[in-house]
């Protein structure tokens, strides 16, 4: 192997725990893209820049081990920005190459020139909303100190996207080889005892609720030790679900886009004094900001970030507590030991659940020849996938998500998958592919017609021949736009489109597939996906159902609340005036 700077790289990232890279090559990084072929790293070659990022997303959630994106100068750099920002607010770990013109270049018209002169730099060559870390290398005696940063940054609890953009003519320099001794941190960062001796004291005297969001994942256990030692119910945002199980009796619903309504009754009729938030900044699309979720005292919010307490719901009290989730909840249970049992009862009675009776696929209980329905193909889907095997389900931007969110339950964390705040359309048509390049098992996409066709990475996956399922909702259009428009009494032209064949689609590309044209389709199109060696597509024929979208329920559910002159998803003052109030 000769040494150069792309070489010697890509033994800095290889130590660094990376095994896999993913992109699109390109003239500008044709050094980077040979130390590539030349490194350990298992390259997956995307077909554009976006579908290459948002699939090293969706692998590091897969795995948790970070992914390397590469990508040419110029456009290459500017395709990936929409995904790499969607990398950024989920909280993923990428390291993002890229090439730049050498100096010597600048400023003479160069093929695709990246310098001050053509590209923006504040947002893409420095640290910024979008990059934790990035600079642009000028010479390889700086590799040691940028892997030291880039290793730094891997080992905290938090998310970390850097960039590194390389001008050709140093790419492929000469370089000494070069012994890495790579730092790490030591990210759990504890509470401050007087927090948590507040917060045991609260256990003890008041009735507390837990609402769980997708920052919890790696607390899992300690969770669910703690709500059964509480004996406190449990709701969950969407991105949330199965960080405790969907299916355990405390369990009430989740929250937000594609909820449960009876999350909202039981907060209602059974207001807790405090709810304790892990792992969610509470966004609009985890809670809706909904006065109903308002306890009577406040919130005991838990994240490391602390811009995120008090904004969500700006008229509560909430207590902040800067720490890790999981050394929290550590914390807190060696305050809480089972034997004293001092907690004052939380669980309410015979309160309302969104998931009270198990899935049952039953064939003979739908009309066999009718359009087919969404909620038979999620109980399936149930029944098939999420009972009988360890598949990711992901559901995409969209009214794909909201069925997913709605109708299907995990006992587990990190078996779903959804996008409920950034929310880029293509997220999971693209992602899918990038989770089964390291997952050991199947992934189902669930996405509408509309994201399907804004990415192009089925081919990718037929190229590697993966496991990738991806379930079209085939409505013709882009229903969820059509339903917010028409909900608001605004026009929704233009939202429809020509029916596309994804069978025929997908077999021009080398993938197999079928079609859902009706209820009895579900189950042989379920079973066909499970035994497919490679990557598969489900057209299912949706256009013209007149079956309901849990999303056009919420809405309802909203003009109703309005209409009776009830608080909707509008913040007003004064919201606490019963925060006293003991009943």
């Amino acid at each position: 192997m000769s040494y150069n700077v792309s070489t010697c790289l890509m033994q800095g990232l290889s130590q660094l725990g990376i095994s896999h890279a993913f992109g699109v090559s390109g003239g500008g990084i044709a050094s980077l893209y040979d130390g590539i072929l030349q490194s350990q790293l298992h390259m997956s070659h995307f077909k554009h820049e976006s579908g290459a990022v948002f699939a090293a997303t969706e692998a590091y959630f897969s795995n948790e081990k970070p992914v390397l994106v590469f990508v040419t100068t110029g456009p290459g750099i500017l395709n990936s920005i929409n995904a790499l920002m969607a990398a950024k607010t989920e909280g993923a770990k990428l390291i993002f190459v890229s090439g730049c013109t050498g100096a010597s270049q600048r400023g003479r018209g160069a093929t695709q020139e990246t310098s001050h002169l053509t590209t923006p730099q504040s947002a893409i060559f420095s640290s910024s909303e979008l990059f934790d870390l990035a600079l642009r290398l000028e010479s390889a005696s700086e590799l040691p100190t940028v892997l030291q940063q880039i290793s730094v940054g891997l080992s905290r609890p938090q998310g970390f996207i850097a960039h590194m953009s390389l001008p050709m003519d140093l790419q492929g320099s000469f370089c000494e080889p070069m012994d890495f001794k790579l730092s790490s941190c030591h990210g759990a960062v504890g509470a401050a005892d007087e927090a948590i001796e507040q917060c045991a004291s609260i256990f003890k005297q008041d009735r507390v609720a837990l609402w769980l969001g997708f920052g919890a994942r790696h607390a899992s256990k300690d969770i669910k030790t703690l709500v059964e030692r509480t004996q406190t119910n449990v709701f969950s945002t969407p991105r949330g679900k199965g960080i405790f199980p969907e299916t355990h009796e405390q369990y009430v619903g989740v929250t937000g886009m594609g909820g449960h309504d009876e999350v909202y009754s039981f907060n209602r009729d059974n207001r807790p004094d405090w709810i304790l938030v892990l792992g969610t900044r509470l966004g609009e699309g985890s809670c809706y900001w909904q006065k109903d979720m308002e306890p009577k005292k406040g919130f005991i919010h838990v994240d490391l970030d602390t811009r995120v307490f008090g904004v969500g719901f700006n008229q509560c009290y909430t207590l902040g507590v800067q720490a890790d989730v999981k050394t929290f909840v550590q914390q807190l249970l060696h305050k809480l030991p089972p034997e004293s049992l001092a907690c004052k009862p939380n669980l309410v009675p015979d309160s309302p659940r969104a998931f009270t009776t198990p899935v049952k696929w039953q064939p003979l209980a739908f009309d066999a020849k009718a359009i087919p329905e969404v909620s038979l193909l999620m109980a399936a889907l149930q029944n098939f996938v999420v009972d009988k095997t360890d598949a990711i389900i992901m559901g995409e931007c969209g009214n794909a998500f909201v069925w997913t969110t709605h109708y299907l339950r995990f006992d587990s964390p990190n078996r779903y998958r959804a996008s409920t705040y950034y929310g880029s359309m293509g997220h999971f048509g693209a992602g899918v592919v990038g989770a089964a390049r390291v997952h050991r098992d199947k992934v189902f996409a669930v996405v509408g017609d509309g994201a399907m066709l804004m990415q192009n990475e089925i081919h990718t996956a037929v190229t590697y021949q993966l496991p990738a399922v991806w379930i079209v909702l085939n409505d013709a259009g882009y229903r969820i736009c059509e339903m917010g428009l028409e909900a608001l009494n605004l026009r929704s032209d233009e939202t429809a489109f020509t029916e596309v064949d994804f069978v025929r689609y997908a077999e021009s590309l080398g993938a197999k597939a079928c079609v859902i044209a009706s209820n009895e389709d579900i189950e042989p199109a379920i079973l066909a996906a499970l035994a497919a060696k490679g990557p598969f597509i489900i057209d299912m024929k949706i256009n013209g159902s007149k079956e309901k979208s849990p999303f056009m329920r919420r809405v309802e559910s909203l003009k109703q609340q309005a209409a009776n002159g009830k608080q909707t998803n509008i913040p007003a003052w004064g919201l606490n005036q019963d925060k006293t109030d003991e009943g």
